[in-house]
């Protein structure tokens, strides 16, 4: 912060400021002016808290007391003011970034979206076809909340800047399709899922304006793009609206990744998305960490494991993405909606250019780890073809064998039962000869 009291002439005083690497804090008033190489390191270190007045006020009293730099003193108005001035320096940032994407050809639509991987979307001469020309993952959120305010306040008119966000007018284009058919049958593995749960219990997030959000990434966990999720929980129109975005900007042969993908898949069959989702043959499957929740019969169907072309990913990726936006949680409850969309905007990309700088590191990672995986199984499947006398197109007979019997199986055999009942019988036993060792021991 520096203190100006006396400034040159000027028909601009605000302009010819900037100019000299300073920017004030309300263009009624030049006496506090912010640096921009300080503004610089709180965008580079400390946006995502900026959201919160508590936490700014933190960081400023710590600078101007803690750290003494300036030898400024510490007034609670100096949050409202950096936070004006920060504001400001964001959206100058933002407008500098229109004009360089405008000159490199980068302000087409969706251009960001079509180039958020170069592992998954930028495609060689002569490259063979895959089973998917992408892998991802979609999944809601419920940490980043925004109370209500339930006293009158100035409304900030301001929305987002990115184009991260799928406008709430787009969303609810799909909230005639949260209304489940009552005569569809969902399996008793999703029936326990909380995200599948009453529509009452989705319902039930009035105290908040805005309850989480719901977004997708690639496998790379680039983040592709997010949508708010307003007073209610995993409502159907959130997926419905993430696959419409990436439907229209990907095209075919789309494989995503959902912990409920088994049950959404009858949903967007029944949507006005089916058809164009069947059409692109989009193939949902369920992660493998969710994956592990569902029974048998939902596993052998919708695991990637069991799903040719998902290579070597988990489809796991928004809870890569979850474990470090969760910290934004303390800062987005109490901002206004403006603060919140900003705080997340510039979490998630500074999320992206981590995971870019890092991206030849993960890929070579993976890519070795998938070759000791290939080279340790193959060697070990040989042997058991060998002693067993099998072939490959066995395996795959095996698999659709397994999915038909479980199918069928409405309860465990007779035969089965028993056995489970005896085990239990054996354990009693062996649990009341040991009291009954320590009971004589104790009277002896």
């Amino acid at each position: 912060m520096v203190h100006s009291t006396c400034l040159p002439c000027s028909n601009s005083p605000t302009s010819h400021l900037s100019l000299t690497g300073t920017l004030v804090a309300l263009p009624c008033t030049r006496l506090l002016q912010y640096q921009f190489t300080r503004l610089l390191y709180f965008a580079n270190t400390t946006a995502a808290v900026l959201a919160s007045a508590f936490m700014l006020n933190v960081k400023l009293y710590v600078i101007c007391t803690g750290l003494n730099l300036n030898s400024v003193p510490y007034r609670p108005y100096l949050s409202v003011q950096f936070l004006a001035a920060f504001d400001v320096y964001l959206e100058i940032l933002a407008r500098v970034e229109q004009s360089i994407n405008a000159v490199l050809g980068r302000n087409t639509p969706d251009w960001r979206m079509r180039n958020a991987c170069p592992a998954s979307f930028y495609k060689l001469k002569d490259e063979p076809p895959l089973e998917f020309s992408y892998l991802a993952s979609i999944d809601g959120n419920n940490s980043l909340k925004r109370c209500a305010s339930w006293h009158s306040q100035n409304v900030d008119s301001r929305e987002p800047c990115s184009d991260y966000w799928i406008s709430q007018h787009n969303v609810d284009w799909f909230k005639h399709e949260d209304v489940e058919d009552p005569d569809s049958s969902v399996m008793h593995c999703v029936e326990r899922w909380r995200n599948s749960g009453s529509e009452e219990w989705k319902r039930m997030f009035k105290v908040f304006d805005e309850s989480g959000i719901f977004i997708a990434c690639c496998q790379h966990c680039f983040m592709l793009t997010v949508c708010d999720m307003v007073q209610s929980g995993e409502l159907a129109k959130y997926p419905l609206a993430i696959i419409d975005r990436l439907l229209t900007v990907y095209g075919p042969d789309s494989g995503l990744a959902y912990g409920i993908g088994c049950a959404f898949a009858t949903t967007l069959a029944n949507s006005v998305l089916g058809p164009q989702a069947w059409a692109l043959n989009l193939h949902l499957m369920v992660g493998a960490f969710h994956g592990h929740a569902h029974n048998r019969q939902c596993q052998l169907k919708w695991h990637p494991m069991y799903i040719p072309g998902t290579r070597h990913t988990e489809g796991e990726g928004c809870e890569h993405v979850f474990s470090a936006s969760n910290v934004l949680a303390r800062g987005t409850q109490h901002a206004n909606s403006f603060h919140r969309h900003q705080a997340i905007e510039q979490h998630f990309a500074f999320w992206d250019m981590d995971k870019y700088a890092a991206l030849s590191t993960f890929l070579r990672n993976h890519y070795r780890k998938a070759l000791k995986v290939a080279q340790t199984l193959e060697a070990e499947l040989l042997v058991i073809k060998n002693e067993l006398n099998l072939t490959d197109d066995d395996f795959r007979q095996f698999h659709e064998a397994k999915k038909r019997y479980v199918a069928e199986l409405k309860e465990p055999p007779h035969e089965e039962y028993l056995k489970i009942q005896y085990v239990e019988m054996l354990n009693e036993l062996v649990e009341c000869q040991s009291v009954l060792r320590f009971c004589l021991a104790f009277c002896a």
